[in-house]
C-alpha cells in the first residue's frame, strides 16, 4: 500500500474521531429523541394489533352452504 493513501486515511480517521467528539452532546441529543419517537409508534402499533387480535367484535362462522 502507497505510504501517501496510508497517511491519508490515518488523517481522514483522526478528524471524524475529532468532528464525533466535537458534535457528541448534539448527536446523544438528537439520538435520544429519535429513539423515543421509536418506542412511542412501536407502543402505539403494538396497542393497536392488540386491540385488533383480542379485543374488538367475534366474527361468528359462517354458516356451510355446500351441504345440500
Amino acid at each position: 500500500m502507497n505510504k501517501t493513501k496510508l497517511i491519508l486515511y490515518l488523517a481522514a480517521i483522526v478528524i471524524i474521531i475529532a468532528a464525533l467528539f466535537y458534535v457528541m452532546s448534539k448527536w446523544r441529543f438528537w439520538l435520544s429523541e429519535v429513539i423515543t419517537w421509536i418506542v412511542i409508534i412501536g407502543v402505539s402499533f403494538l396497542a393497536g394489533w392488540l386491540l385488533g387480535r383480542f379485543g374488538g367484535k367475534k366474527n361468528e362462522p359462517k354458516p356451510d352452504t355446500d351441504a345440500k
